[in-house]
C-alpha cells in the first residue's frame, strides 16, 4: 500500500481539544459514527468529519458481529504502520470496550477502506510491550486526545489492532 501522508493543518489541530474532552467525547460518541457512515458512503470513503475537521485519518471497517453473524461497518481512526493499519480501541475513553473490538475478536478476518483503498485484512491484538508502546507513540503523534482517552478508560485501557493485509488480495 502506498504511504498515505496526513496532513493536519494547525486549525484542524487546534480543534483536536473537543473531542479529546469529556463533554466533546460524550457528544460525539452518539452521533459521529452515524453521520460518519452516511458521508463515508457517499464520497467512495474518501471523507468524514474527523478527517475534514480535525485533520484524523479515518478507516471504513466492515465485520461479521460476534452474536449476531450480520455484517457490520464502522468508521474510526486509522493509523498506517507501513503495509499495515493501525486502530485503538478507544471508545471515546468509556470504561468499556467498543463493540467493534468484540466483534474483530471473535472474526478478525475483516474488509477496510483507507483513503480510497478497498482490502481484505487479518487482526490481531497487540500484547504490551515495546511494540504496543510504539504503535501508541505513533498514534499519539496524529492524535494527542487518545491520551486523555487513557486516563479516563482507567483499567480496561486501551487495546490496540494491527489490521494485516491478506496476502490473496
Amino acid at each position: 500500500m502506498t504511504q498515505i501522508a496526513v496532513r493536519q493543518h494547525d486549525w484542524q489541530r487546534s480543534f483536536q481539544s473537543f473531542p479529546a474532552s469529556p463533554r466533546g467525547a460524550a457528544a460525539l460518541a452518539k452521533v459521529l459514527h452515524h453521520v460518519d457512515r452516511v458521508l463515508m458512503a457517499a464520497t467512495r470513503q474518501h471523507w468524514s468529519i474527523p478527517r475534514a475537521v480535525v485533520g484524523l485519518p479515518v478507516v471504513g471497517l466492515s465485520m461479521v458481529g460476534a452474536r449476531s453473524s450480520e455484517h457490520r461497518k464502522v468508521p474510526l481512526i486509522g493509523i498506517q504502520d507501513g503495509d499495515d493499519i493501525v486502530v485503538l480501541a478507544a471508545n471515546w475513553g468509556r470504561t468499556t470496550h467498543p463493540g467493534w473490538l468484540f466483534n474483530v475478536r471473535a472474526n478478525p478476518e475483516v474488509e477496510l477502506d483507507f483513503y480510497g483503498v478497498h482490502g481484505r485484512y487479518h487482526a490481531t491484538e497487540v500484547a504490551l510491550g515495546e511494540e504496543h508502546n510504539r504503535l501508541w507513540r505513533k498514534a499519539l503523534s496524529i492524535y494527542p486526545g487518545f491520551e486523555n482517552y487513557r486516563d479516563r478508560a482507567g483499567e480496561r485501557g486501551i487495546p490496540i489492532i494491527v489490521f494485516q493485509l491478506d496476502a490473496s488480495t
